[in-house]
């Protein structure tokens, strides 16, 4: 199943493995899984994906970047991000949970806490476990699977919430060690990035200028950008851009749109100047990339 093209990843493309125990559309958990189709073609999780290797190995993009999962190691992919399946062992066991950030706010996972967490994540999304941690989390899984067979409809999903929320509070104990080693108050630049980088995910595919995003911060231009590069070493307009092209790349690699209907979904003035655009970043004009 190599070179597979998924659109996108959700409840509903996941319910369609073999094995997997489902609430509705926002809520789906897998065990002792071996066998997964490959997707080599860059494809955005429209969901948030955490995967604990039992044995074997899984080679994995995550944003571009390639990472090997292997046993007693978690990985966690958040939503919006943009993955990749490459290469799963023959002797690959996994145990996956994939639920919505609708599941995860119903759920109410106390968010101040999760942050931290999720932050983490993002930099390292491939874990090692202890094996006693290991353990306990496997045990989370299959308690998941157990509970999410329950007949009774009514708190069913309740019991599923309490239990995810459960799993984060667990996660955070196990990762704050490495989430507080080098722990420092945030500098205003860094709180303003953060604050940024919320609105560039809600509205990079309309909005692409730095004025925008400075109207949205309630500062001017020059001042948000200062903030941006003293925080990150990167412009501001480099993050705008990085957002657009991995959205163009996931849309060239794995829908049936045409280049035309690309540059109108992420609001280009016509095609000419969405070609120029991405060839400035990639080095490569869209149909160009499309072939690789």
């Amino acid at each position: 199943m190599n070179g597979i093209r998924i659109d996108k990843i959700d409840i509903p493309a996941v319910k369609s493995l073999k094995g997997v125990e489902s609430i509705g559309n926002d809520f789906a958990v897998l065990t002792n899984v071996n066998s997964v189709p490959l997707f080599e073609h860059p494809t955005k999780m429209n969901c948030i994906f955490f995967a604990l290797c039992i044995n074997g190995t899984m080679e994995i993009g995550i944003n571009l970047e390639q990472y090997t999962l292997r046993k007693n190691q978690i990985v966690a992919i958040q939503a919006d991000q943009i993955v990749q399946l490459f290469k799963v062992s023959d002797d690959f066991v996994g145990h996956f949970v994939i639920f919505t950030r609708k599941f995860l706010q119903e759920a109410r996972v106390d968010i101040a806490k999760a942050f931290p967490m999720m932050f983490f994540l993002k930099d390292n999304p491939c874990v090692t476990l202890s094996d006693e941690d290991m353990e306990n989390f496997s045990d989370y899984v299959l308690l998941l699977q157990k509970k999410i067979k329950n007949d009774n409809q009514e708190f069913r999903k309740n019991v599923i919430q309490h239990l995810l929320n459960a799993i984060f509070y667990e996660m955070n104990m196990v990762f704050s060690a490495e989430i507080h080693k080098n722990d420092k108050p945030k500098t205003r630049q860094e709180e303003i990035f953060e604050k940024f980088m919320d609105e560039v995910n809600a509205n990079f595919m309309k909005e692409r200028t730095v004025s925008f995003y400075a109207d949205r911060l309630c500062m001017t231009p020059k001042y948000l950008s200062s903030a941006i590069k003293e925080a990150t070493g990167r412009l501001a307009g480099e993050w705008i851009d990085q957002s657009v092209i991995l959205e163009a790349k996931k849309l060239l690699k794995s829908s049936d749109l045409t280049i035309q209907q690309i540059s109108q979904e992420l609001n280009f003035a016509n095609q000419s100047f969405f070609g120029k655009y991405f060839k400035h970043h990639t080095g490569l004009s869209p149909s160009e990339y499309k072939k690789v």
